[in-house]
């Protein structure tokens, strides 16, 4: 390492400690510098780019850099190199990015002088699937360049660096040799590198598109597949001229065997004029070929799934997403014509009926399931079945009823990563239907064969598809493969015809339909296993949990029946009914088992995730040691596998989504049980919760851990960016979602809430009302979603007018509550919110009684007898009316109804109610009683630093300060702060600042009452009180401090929530209207003047 290097690394170190620490230089350009360092906070290697410090000495350059920084920054694609962070510390401009372990590209062409065609050709599709995401956003990179590409070793994926950044640095560079001085950009600046340039940026043109990145990559490529440049440069020659006046060398000569098909793109791209090149990047990758591209996050078209049910399991991932609190392998690069043997692929278009007879028209989609299934006894042969067609034909914007030519089939194969692909016919002659087959070479683009084969009754058309599969098997270059005995799917014409109504329904979302075709087809045929198995996971979908029991029977019949049925369809079965039987381990090992003979079979991912995100019991070992068999991580990455097979299944992004908002809501805390499961699905959920895990986004996984090492690892800084983080990945695949499914009001309803945590007021309800407006049956749900959205939104006046309006409505209490107990839940949360708490209790009690007879359960029972006799406490205690007399005469009887449960289950229910006991003791000074009853409410399965220690700090702190004990309170005060995450936490925080006479903490403490979530929760929040109250403790503060325009505002949004409060807030509402009176007043004479 150079000296000058080692001052530069020095001086990073010093500036970003203590966040990162600098391990080594990675290397070193003309403007920047990059490091290697360790991220402390999530321990993790990245890489930080330092630009040189004679450019960060410009203000307004340094400024536009961390703009352009900042833009790119929200590309989330898996083959751009993600950005963490940007800035400027100790005079350095900086950006952190991920640590990518490998090469760049130019170090393996130095290494191996250049690359086989396929893998040139995987590295356009990647490289190109990256400009893409880029260029939909208006990015255009510039300097795309073998050495701006990166080889992960692991993977083998490219990743591109360095995306928007070149135009800035180039400027700057010009700027800091002796550009033009009252401005960064030069006229007549070159931006890139002149190997690579386009032709128009080797001219000077300022504004260049994104044709200018395909020529560059374009010559990149060229570079990779020949191990040559593009044009014949004498020695000493510029390339700047080459490009300008060169013509390129064919690839042919340079390269004679390489592809006609991969060398004809590289020309193209390097076309002079930028509109000979592919019109878009979407174009170039269509000549590609996309079949191992992944789907931008943001706006690309998903790519299609693979197997008949591609929705189906997902509706087991809605169930197990209950363990977040909400509604879950992610391969960074899609598996395509890498991952499928492409002389073991098919696809077969639909057989367009040429005849008059109608009653051909549904073998249409349904002789391609005949063929399919007929196909299917050759085990490892992989066909596309008519559901994933149906979502490629309208990937490829082609009309579900349109007849296919020769190249649309063949350019639905290659979006599929298929490369032998099919196109049929029927017609009818006289008494006889004839099926006429033509098989292509999709990488040819050639005839192969043609097959007919004939049948004179509706019964031998099986027989008819058995004998063209035969055909196609020895006539179209198909390997030998084992072939398995296997009968027809079904023997009845009338419920195969069912069966593929039931798939076109489904693929529509036209779910009642698709339920009637299913059963239609049970009816017809009732040993048809697939159509079992069809309508069990339609249950599921439909109606979740309350449809568990009668899915579980359905399941059973599906396995029942599946004797004879090819081996991965037996498989599936079996993993299916070992999932809905609570054999998780069982369940995983059959995904597995897919996953090895087809990587794309969307269902075998979604096994893969259910048993995971399912298998939530904690296991000890002989240590003591606790552990969750199932893995979050696992199933978040196999629910993000599924939808970048099938983005058009809009079932999928419940799944997904729900891990993601989980890890938002609730601090991330994580349902898991420990004992397990007593039986099958329908009673999974009948056992003692507890949420000690916690779970986080954490880069590109879900992160689980034990909450206290997670209040350990992570502070309340560090949370809120990971949450953060978690929101636009939500919102990424929400608008994915949207557009997939613009008329289905799930998707709408989801797009509310992503808006609703990021606090977006207007759009938030906007798409709550556009759901509604969407949804088919209006029960009152859709009204109390709003209500939820508004106490999420902190709408408060608003939320309390709408609770108020739909509590006084005759019967609807009743009949919601009955629904979901939740929904009671929220309604009382709301006018808990504007300080009705007496008229809350009636629905916290109700709830609690639906929740018992749903689940049966002693202890739910105990718990919600012993939580609806708290109200009154709670209510005195949120108001701060308690006397210390009163607090001991609460206490005695709180102590009585502990001690009249089960010894095991004092501690539970203790740490239910210990929050409002220690914000009651508090606002006495009692720092005992604080602490017994943190004793008391600690278990000894609970793991120490848990959600109580949060309350426990502060309320500790504010004892002290109302103790006068200032000493005391001091010494706590830093733990607090970290701590207060919570509404009750952050509000006795604020009381403890304001008591030491901490204004500016104090007014921190209580906005960040502002950030608590009171919407998602199953019973009444009394806490929820708290928000308006702390808009009057911040208004009193402004008054105080002389800032009259602050408290004016905040006393107004305290007075509109509290418009009819309990008469135990009413004192403190007439004191905040005078209070208002008089400074309104103040400020209308200082308007007026003297």
């Amino acid at each position: 390492m150079s000296l000058e290097m080692a001052e530069l690394a020095v001086r990073v170190g010093e500036a970003l400690r203590p966040d990162y620490e600098v391990l080594r230089p990675l290397g070193r350009g003309g403007m920047a510098t990059v490091f290697l360092a360790r991220e402390h906070a999530l321990n993790r290697l990245v890489a930080i780019k330092v630009l040189d410090p004679s450019l960060a000495l410009r203000a307004e350059f340094t400024e536009r850099f961390v703009r352009e920084v900042e833009t790119t920054a929200a590309l989330q694609h898996p083959h751009i190199v993600p950005i963490y962070r940007v800035g400027q510390a100790g005079g350095l401009a900086y950006y952190v990015m991920a640590y990518v372990h490998g090469e760049t590209l130019a170090e393996r062409l130095r290494r191996e002088g250049r690359l086989p065609a396929e893998q040139v050709a995987r590295l356009a599709r990647e490289v190109g699937s990256a400009l893409r995401a880029a260029h939909r956003r208006g990015i255009v990179h510039r300097d795309i360049k073998p050495q701006n590409i990166l080889l992960e070793e692991e993977t083998g994926r490219a990743l591109v660096v360095d995306f928007g950044v070149a135009r800035v640095l180039d400027e700057g560079l010009h700027a800091r040799d002796g550009g033009a001085a009252d401005t960064i950009t030069g006229a007549g600046a070159l931006v890139g590198t002149p190997r690579y340039m386009s032709p128009e940026q080797a001219a000077g043109v300022r504004e260049v598109g994104p044709a200018s990145d395909q020529y560059a990559l374009g010559v990149a490529l060229y570079e990779a597949l020949t191990g040559a440049f593009p044009y014949d440069v004498t020695p000493g020659g510029s390339p700047l001229v080459a490009h300008a006046t060169g013509t390129v060398v064919p690839v042919a000569r340079r390269l004679p065997d390489a592809p006609a098909g991969l060398a004809a793109t590289l020309e193209r791209l390097l076309a002079k004029d930028p509109a000979h090149r592919f019109a878009s990047t979407d174009d170039l990758l269509r000549a590609l070929g996309e079949g191992d591209v992944t789907p931008t996050r943001v706006l690309a078209p998903p790519a299609p799934a693979r197997r008949r049910r591609p929705r189906l399991l997902a509706a087991v991932a809605l169930l197990a997403a209950v363990g977040l609190g909400a509604v879950p392998l992610l391969s960074r690069h899609e598996e395509g014509a890498g991952a499928v043997d492409p002389r073991r692929s098919l696809l077969v278009g639909f057989f367009e009926n040429t005849s008059d007879d109608r009653s051909l028209d549904w073998l249409r989609v349904g002789g391609v399931e005949l063929l399919g299934q007929s196909l299917a006894r050759w085990q490892d042969l992989s066909v596309v079945d008519a559901q994933r067609l149906l979502d490629l034909v309208r990937r490829a914007r082609l009309a579900d009823t349109a007849s296919l030519s020769q190249s649309d089939v063949i350019r639905l194969a290659r979006l599929a990563g298929v490369w032998t692909a099919a196109s049929g016919s029927v017609l009818r002659l006289g008494d006889e239907t004839r099926i006429t087959i033509r098989v292509y070479d999709v990488a040819g683009q050639k005839l192969l064969t043609t097959a007919t084969a004939t049948a004179r009754t509706e019964e031998e058309l099986a027989a008819a598809f058995d004998r063209l599969a035969a055909q196609i098997f020895d006539l179209a270059a198909v390997p030998a493969t084992s072939l398995a005995a296997a009968e027809p799917p079904t023997r009845s014409l009338r419920a195969y015809r069912d069966y593929v109504a039931g798939i076109e329904y489904r693929s529509r979302w036209r779910l009642d339909s698709a339920f009637v075709a299913f059963r239609g087809a049970i009816a017809a045929d009732s040993a048809f296993a697939l159509a079992w198995y069809e309508l069990s996971n339609l249950l599921l979908a439909k109606y979740g949990p309350p449809g568990a029991g009668e899915a579980v029977a359905l399941a059973d019949s599906a396995l029942k029946y599946s004797a004879g049925r090819p081996e991965k369809e037996r498989l599936l079965l079996d993993g299916y009914h070992r999932l809905l039987h609570s054999d998780f381990a069982g369940a995983r090992e059959r995904a597995a088992g897919l996953l090895q003979r087809d990587s794309m079979l969307v269902d075998a991912w979604l096994l893969l995730g259910g048993a995971n995100s399912l298998d939530l019991t904690v296991q000890r070992d002989a240590r003591g040691a606790t552990r969750l068999p199932g893995s979050l991580a696992t199933a978040f990455r196999a629910y993000e596998r599924a939808i970048a097979l099938d983005g058009s299944d809009h079932s999928l992004y419940p799944s997904v989504l729900g891990l993601l908002m989980g890890t938002v809501e609730n601090e991330g805390a994580l349902w898991v049980y420990h004992e397990p499961p007593a039986g099958d699905l329908s009673t999974w959920h009948r056992r003692t919760r507890r949420n000690d895990y916690r779970a986080a986004l954490v880069g590109d996984s879900l992160l689980v851990m034990r909450a206290d090492s997670f209040a350990t690892r992570f502070r309340y800084e560090q949370l809120d960016s990971l949450r953060g983080l978690a929101l636009r990945r939500a919102e990424q695949l929400v608008d994915q979602w949207v557009a997939v499914a613009p008329d289905e009001a799930p998707a709408w309803a989801q797009r509310a809430w992503v808006y609703a945590y990021q606090r977006r007021t207007i759009e938030a309800l906007a798409a709550w009302d556009r759901a509604t407006a969407l949804r088919t049956h209006r029960d009152g749900r859709g009204r109390i979603g709003k209500l939820a959205l508004m106490l999420e939104l902190h709408e408060v006046p608003a939320a309390v007018g709408l609770a108020d309006s739909l509590a006084r409505r005759p019967g609807l209490v009743d009949s919601i509550a009955a629904l979901e107990p939740q929904l009671a839940g929220m309604l009382g949360t709301a006018l808990v919110a504007g300080g009705r708490v007496a008229a809350a209790a009636p629905l916290n009690r109700l709830g609690g009684e639906v929740r018992v007879q749903e689940t049966n359960d002693p202890l739910l029972r105990r718990t919600y007898a012993f939580e609806n006799g708290t109200t009154e406490f709670r209510r005195d205690a949120y108001a701060e009316r308690l006397s210390r007399d009163d607090l001991l005469r609460h206490l005695a009887t709180l102590d009585r109804q502990l001690r009249a449960v089960p010894d095991s289950e004092q501690p539970g229910l203790a740490a239910r109610i210990f929050p409002t006991v220690a914000f009651a003791a508090a606002a006495t000074g009692d720092t005992g009683v604080i602490r017994a009853w943190r004793a008391r409410a600690r278990d000894p399965r609970e793991p120490k630093g848990a959600d109580a220690d949060d309350w426990l700090a502060s309320a500790e702190v504010w004892a002290s300060a109302r103790a006068g004990d200032r000493a005391g309170a001091e010494r706590r005060l830093a733990a607090a702060r970290r701590m207060s995450d919570d509404a009750v936490a952050a509000f006795a925080l604020g009381r403890a600042e304001e008591l030491l006479g901490h204004d500016e903490a104090a007014l921190r403490a209580y906005a960040k009452v502002d950030q608590a979530r009171f919407a998602r929760i199953v019973n009444v929040d009394y806490g929820a009180v708290l928000l308006p109250r702390s808009w009057l403790a911040r208004a009193e503060l402004h008054r105080a401090r002389g800032e009259r325009e602050q408290a004016i505002e905040l006393y107004g949004r305290y007075l509109a929530a509290f418009d009819r409060p309990d008469a135990i807030f009413q004192p403190e509402r007439l004191a905040a209207q005078r209070a208002l009176a008089e400074l309104t007043r103040a400020d209308a004479g200082d308007r007026v003047g003297p």
